[in-house]
This record gives C-alpha cells, sequence and structure tokens, in this order.
C-alpha cells in the first residue's frame, strides 16, 4: 500500500528523471539507429 500512498509524493522527481533520460539518451540513440536503418535500406532499394 505503501507505493499506492506515496505516488504523488514521488510523481514529480520520477517524471523529471524518466523526461531527462528520454530526451538526452534514449532518442538521440534510436533517432541515429533509425536512420542508419533508412540508410541501408535506401542502399538496398538503389
Amino acid at each position: 500500500m505503501k507505493p499506492v500512498t506515496q505516488f504523488f509524493y514521488k510523481w514529480p522527481r520520477n517524471f523529471t528523471i524518466a523526461l531527462i533520460v528520454e530526451a538526452f539518451i534514449a532518442q538521440p540513440i534510436a533517432r541515429y539507429v533509425i536512420s542508419v536503418l533508412h540508410k541501408n535500406k535506401q542502399s538496398e532499394n538503389i
């Protein structure tokens, strides 16, 4: 029951950490991987 009662207390910190990780680590890696995949697929079609 403790996670439920402390959800709104801890939510802003958890959200901020998740947003920073997503914006500065996960998204750039994903964007790079997708661009490489698209370039490889484009070169196969030519």
